[in-house]
């Protein structure tokens, strides 16, 4: 009720594909203690078959010491592959009325000091030692995983193995750590941060999480599959390890998305994806396509790359605006070799982002004018705010507005509201008609407020007629407008702008 998980239990079971693929059991064998290496133990007689149940095996422990002893025993089919070997504590005492006392009981945290070493455990001395309760202090001990081991000692001055714990000493809520870093390994584990990345966003706890596994160019045979986490704090946690069997070997190369670190999303949206590739070659570049809406690939969209061979997260962006869809998949495809990868197991969801018009829009206004800017954008069945409490009458500046939809998707816009002055520079030419020449990067038109100013400054139409709202040569410059040309000007404001 709390929201904390159990440490997980775990079995391992088998789904055999049929009956009469089962090869027989054919030997089976055991060792006490010290395991001599398979086919080298002791044998057991039995009749091959596919089941080796309800069977009883003596051993003679005259030669054995007395205390606690290992008892191993494993079996091997008709395709000379031996099973995991089953082990069991047993322990040769004397008799019951001889069994020694526990007389000393010690713990420790962690680190093993060597017998005797440890911390003392009141008890009272007896053949039995049960229902104990030992209290211990944690406040000296980091936030996170730590070992508990106790053992015990008797009148011979024999020890106990330790009994050992896991436990959690936990940070105050809140306080926990986001993880932020997840990767896998297959076999060979390269190194923390080395090995397979696995796109996440920062979360306290991943459960029931898919990842998909890139298994081609792996041998035959038994192989193990490891996994860990980093948290925010750079601390990796212990290995989940799971064994795995490969019954015949695919072909490399192939690309595999393991992981899409979101899989719902607006429109627009910057998002992780990592894959597993193998057998790529040197120049190769990997692409990340969107399919749409209904999965398919017939003209994908690339919304990320990556020049490179190995596996890695990539940075990806998906189009601004996409019809909204639930079915929409990833994948990636390789350039060298040219490969198309398998795509990405889950759908994602695309939810469109509201659209009011342009980005950007520029009103050019007179001294002293002021713009309404309410209808600039068509907000109708949004959310909105602007960045000004009141758009009736703007001057001068830049102006933002955010519109969110039902779908809980949300797009900006701004508008410049601006006097509209191009001042000459003539750096490149005397044409009137060249961009370069004006501070704006481009032509004056009938909005324009031109300046031309400085001694030896000359401005020349000849290329075609010029337009501007106003014109003003000041400074001895010279502006001049050749033969069969003109300069048409439209003046919308009652004053020119000041020159300066």
């Amino acid at each position: 009720a709390n929201g904390n998980w159990s440490l997980d239990n775990k079995w391992l079971f088998v789904k055999t594909i049929s009956a009469t693929a089962v090869p027989d059991i054919i030997q089976a064998e055991y060792y006490i203690d010290t395991d001599p290496g398979y086919g080298n133990a002791n044998l057991i007689g039995i009749a091959p078959s596919i089941n080796f149940s309800n069977r009883t095996q003596s051993i003679n422990p005259s030669d054995l010491s007395e205390g606690a002893h290992i008892f191993g025993i494993r079996a091997k089919d008709a395709n000379g592959n031996w099973s995991l070997d089953n082990k069991w504590l047993f322990v040769k005492s004397t008799s019951a009325t001889i069994i020694p006392d526990i007389i000393q009981a010690e713990y420790y945290i962690d680190t093993d000091p060597g017998y005797g070493n440890a911390r003392h455990i009141s008890i009272t001395s007896g053949t039995n030692l049960s229902n104990l309760a030992q209290s211990v202090d944690p406040s000296s001990l980091s936030d996170g995983v730590h070992i508990f081991g106790i053992r015990v000692k008797d009148a011979n001055g024999a020890w106990s193995i330790d009994n050992k714990w896991l436990f959690v000493k936990q940070a105050l809520p809140g306080s926990v750590p986001d993880l932020t870093q997840l990767e896998c390994y297959i076999d060979t584990d390269p190194g923390y941060g080395k090995a397979i990345p696995i796109a996440i966003n920062p979360v306290t706890g991943i459960p029931d999480f898919n990842l998909p596994v890139n298994v081609t160019g792996l041998a035959t045979g038994a192989h193990i599959f490891g996994i860990r986490a980093k948290d925010a704090n750079g601390a990796w946690s212990l290995d989940n390890k799971l064994p795995f069997n490969i019954s015949s070997v695919i072909a490399a190369p192939a690309i595999v998305v393991n992981s899409v670190a979101n899989k719902e999303m607006c429109a627009g949206t910057i998002f992780n994806m990592s894959y597993h590739a193998t057998g790529m070659n040197n120049g190769n570049v990997f692409t990340v396509q969107l399919s749409d809406t209904r999965g398919s690939f017939t003209n994908p969209q690339a919304v990320g790359s990556f020049a490179g061979t190995t596996s890695t997260i990539i940075l990806c962006r998906l189009p601004k605006h996409a019809p909204d869809g639930t079915g929409y998949r990833l994948r990636v495809v390789s350039s060298n070799p040219v490969l198309t990868g398998i795509v990405e197991a889950d759908s994602i969801t695309i939810h469109n982002r509201p659209f009011v018009g342009n980005d950007t829009t520029v009103y050019f206004v007179c001294q002293g004018e002021t713009v309404n800017l309410s209808p600039v954008y068509n907000t109708t069945s949004y959310s909105y705010q602007w960045d000004s409490t009141n758009i009736t009458g703007v001057g001068p500046g830049v102006y933002g507005l955010m519109v969110e939809g039902t779908n809980g998707c949300n797009d900006t816009a701004h508008v410049t509201v601006q006097q509209n002055i191009a001042r000459w520079l003539g750096t490149v030419s005397n044409d009137w008609h060249t961009a370069g020449n004006w501070s704006t990067g481009r032509v004056p038109d009938t909005t324009t407020h031109v300046i031309i100013r400085g001694a030896g400054k000359t401005c020349i139409i000849s290329a075609g007629d010029g337009f501007a709202a106003s014109v003003q040569v000041l400074e001895q410059a010279i502006f001049q407008v050749f033969i069969n040309r003109k300069i048409s000007i439209k003046p919308k404001c009652i004053s020119t702008p000041p020159a300066n």
